[in-house]
């Protein structure tokens, strides 16, 4: 009798440290941590192959500037993450965050709200119209688990995006809570993967 109620009391412990562990957060659960921290001098550099050979492309952050009373950070190229086929010839990338978090980037002297990380609604396909052409975009999850040569991420979410003036032109990008872009992939005649293998945040 004793044996049979220590092993029920074992299995009632057990249960409710799986219920615990179940319902415990982290700052890996989807819609916590910052999907794309905003700092000078925050850094990712990718890896990624052409004609089997492997080069490296960074994005960093190298300054800010206040427009219309606003900070905006300032990437010192074109951001990669979002189809650049109508803008070829962009030099740098101002972006920010608005009050739910979600990323602006500023085109044609213009705020568009670009990713909304905020909204978590799936495969709702979102139409961006700028002065030359229309972005489109939408959420295909947010637990995308990636492996890169820097990591595992878990819970990631990932995006589609395209370029409405181009017909293969697009950008699929997963971020990370708290770390950012962890990988993407650019479309075109062919595709590309950019995998990160370094991150400096500041």
């Amino acid at each position: 009798m004793y044996i049979k109620s220590l092993v029920l009391a074992i299995a009632v412990l057990l249960f409710l440290i799986l219920i615990q562990c179940s319902t415990s957060t982290s700052n890996n659960d989807p819609q916590t941590g910052d999907y794309f921290p905003l700092e000078i001098g925050n850094k990712w550099t990718f890896v990624y192959a052409v004609g089997g050979e492997q080069r490296e492309l960074e994005l960093t952050i190298t300054d800010s500037k206040e427009i219309e009373n606003k900070e905006y950070y300032v990437f010192d190229s074109w951001l990669h993450l979002i189809p650049q086929c109508s803008y070829m010839d962009i030099t740098e990338t101002l972006v920010r965050k608005n009050e739910n978090g979600d990323l602006v980037i500023r085109i044609d002297n213009e705020d568009v709200e670009y990713f909304r990380f905020s909204d978590t609604t799936l495969y709702e396909m979102r139409f961006i119209p700028t002065t030359h052409t229309t972005f489109a975009i939408s959420l295909s999850s947010i637990q995308d688990i990636v492996s890169t040569p820097s990591g595992r991420y878990l819970n990631c979410y990932r995006y589609s995006t395209s370029d409405s003036n181009w017909v293969d032109c697009g950008v699929n990008v997963s971020f990370s809570p708290n770390d950012g872009p962890v990988e993407f992939v650019q479309v075109g005649d062919g595709s590309t993967e950019y995998k990160l293998k370094e991150v400096v945040l500041r």
